[in-house]
């Protein structure tokens, strides 16, 4: 008796209408508001983040471009920054996502939020891969390094 009860509980909550400055307000109508929103800042952070971090990452390489005269740029660390920004603004494009099914759950809503998961997941795996890599390759440079000063002291 009391597990229909709270099945139903939900439903009841939704039908409630609260008092507010403009008359009488369905609470369901509040939370989808409350909700659109969420929604619309969550995507708005992500579209500032990969703003972001493409200028950041293009002012970068003009700053690299002319400290070198027009020689070799060092791209890994501003690619590798690009995604990890890019890793980021997905994990809010995702929240908005999250967010978009539980007000209006639809099959395509749930595809695409299958589809950005994996993207994530995937973007994510390879990143940290890079991010391991190039981790190593700079350790391997400061060892280099310290055996060179270490050597250059023994001559």
């Amino acid at each position: 008796m009391i597990v229909p009860m709270l099945a139903e509980l939900p439903l009841m909550l939704m039908q409630i209408t609260v008092p507010g400055p403009l008359g009488r307000v369905n609470t369901h109508e509040f939370l989808r508001f409350i909700l659109q929103i969420a929604i619309f800042l969550a995507n708005l952070a992500g579209g500032v983040v990969i703003f972001v971090a493409i200028v950041r990452g293009f002012l970068l390489y003009v700053i690299d471009l002319i400290r070198n005269r027009g020689g070799e740029v060092q791209k890994e660390d501003i690619r590798l920054s690009l995604g990890r920004s890019l890793s980021l603004a997905l994990e809010f494009q995702l929240g908005a996502d999250i967010l978009g099914t539980a007000l209006d759950p639809s099959l395509t809503d749930l595809e695409v939020l299958a589809a950005i998961v994996i993207l994530r997941t995937v973007l994510n795996y390879f990143l940290g891969k890079e991010l391991d890599e190039a981790q190593r390759r700079e350790q391997e440079a400061q060892k280099m390094a310290a055996q060179a000063q270490t050597g250059g002291a023994d001559h």
